[in-house]
């Protein structure tokens, strides 16, 4: 039988995601997979998605080895890396501080400000959710405010700073 294709999705230090699309929903190839990758010498851990078509390996070894043992084993032959996402199409272009003016948005590159704020807005409201409302909640709150207000007086007067996240005590105007 043919080993099905298969691309590397992103790969990190200890571990990397290769995703085999003509299996998705196919659970007793990815139980196998997982089975057999396992025994494979450097690797730690194999988490299967058969629903995205994933295997997700951590390792401590070399990851063309494990992908050798993979291709030899029949279960999958790498054709080539899939496209990158569009966050990570944007990180060669993004800003590389806080201080410098960010790219517009048009041109396709990342505007780390407006990714901060979102993200840490998103977390408040994630651990408001999960009840930790007092004080993870509260601090993610207040560095997205921070941040979104700092950034809108900076575009006001023409400049940029940095943004001070420590909170002003009450009855304080802040920056």
């Amino acid at each position: 039988m043919r080993p099905a294709d298969a691309q590397v999705c992103h790969q990190i230090p200890g571990r990397f995601r290769v995703k085999v699309p003509g299996r998705r929903r196919d659970e007793v190839y990815f139980l196998n997979a997982r089975e057999c990758i396992l025994r494979c010498e450097g690797v730690i851990s194999v988490a299967t998605q058969p629903l995205t078509a994933s295997l997700l390996i951590r390792h401590a070894g070399n990851i063309g080895a494990i992908v050798r043992y993979a291709q030899e084993q029949g279960l999958f032959r790498l054709v080539g890396n899939a496209a990158p996402t569009p966050v990570q199409a944007g990180l060669p272009g993004a800003r590389q501080s806080l201080d410098d003016d960010s790219p517009p948005l048009e041109s396709g590159a990342l505007n780390v400000d407006g990714v901060l704020v979102a993200m840490l807005a998103g977390l408040g409201i994630y651990q408001a959710l999960r009840g930790d409302i007092m004080a993870p909640a509260i601090t993610l709150f207040w560095y997205a405010y921070v941040t979104f207000r700092s950034r809108q007086a900076n575009e006001t007067r023409g400049t940029t700073r940095q943004c001070d996240l420590a909170p002003a005590p009450i009855g304080v105007p802040g920056p």
